[in-house]
């Protein structure tokens, strides 16, 4: 052995983990990960990224789809069950994604929490991949388009016509 050993900052391992930098974060507070503190950031040994990784119940990619599902169904359900209340008072945006988006991918999200519970692997790619078509096709068909900002357009008033009070008109002094 070399002595020689990859270090990753927090963001390099949320990447590979496919979490947040805060979960991260959450992770080395709670000792699940062990970091080498260099000043005020952290550094993770790879072979820690892959200890870690090794205790999970299923292989990273499984576990991010997992975690996307349980968060989008318990966002469904906390709203189908005051969705008719307060429909109309969310904004249209929100609006347009459950009634577009979430409604069409609750049953590949439960999909993915089924086969995850088998094991089925492979059937969690292909809804993946189900729920990319799914997200592609609420962009394309109705998700709003954000309006560019107009500049501002140059005054024409009396005053912007006036010529300089201190000098001649071509900028010099008198």
């Amino acid at each position: 052995m070399s002595g020689h050993f990859e270090l990753l900052t927090v963001a390099g391992v949320a990447r590979a983990l496919e979490k947040s930098e805060k979960g991260v974060r959450r992770l080395i507070q709670r000792g699940k990960l062990r970091p080498i503190k260099e000043g005020r950031r952290y550094l993770i040994p790879v072979e820690e990224v892959q200890r870690y990784a090794a205790t999970l119940p299923h292989p990273v990619h499984v576990m991010a789809a997992l975690y996307r599902a349980w968060s989008a169904l318990s966002v469904y359900r906390y709203q189908a069950s005051g969705w008719a209340q307060t429909r109309r008072y969310v904004n249209a945006e929100t609006r347009a994604v459950h009634e577009h988006f979430l409604c069409h991918a609750v049953p590949v999200y439960e999909g993915i929490v089924a086969a995850a519970k088998v094991r089925n692997y492979r059937r969690i790619e292909e809804l993946q991949l189900d729920l990319t078509r799914l997200a592609i096709d609420y962009q394309m068909l109705h998700a709003p388009f954000k309006a560019e900002p107009v500049p501002p357009r140059e005054r024409t008033d009396e005053a912007s016509r006036m010529l300089p009070l201190f000098g001649d008109a071509e900028g010099g002094t008198a």
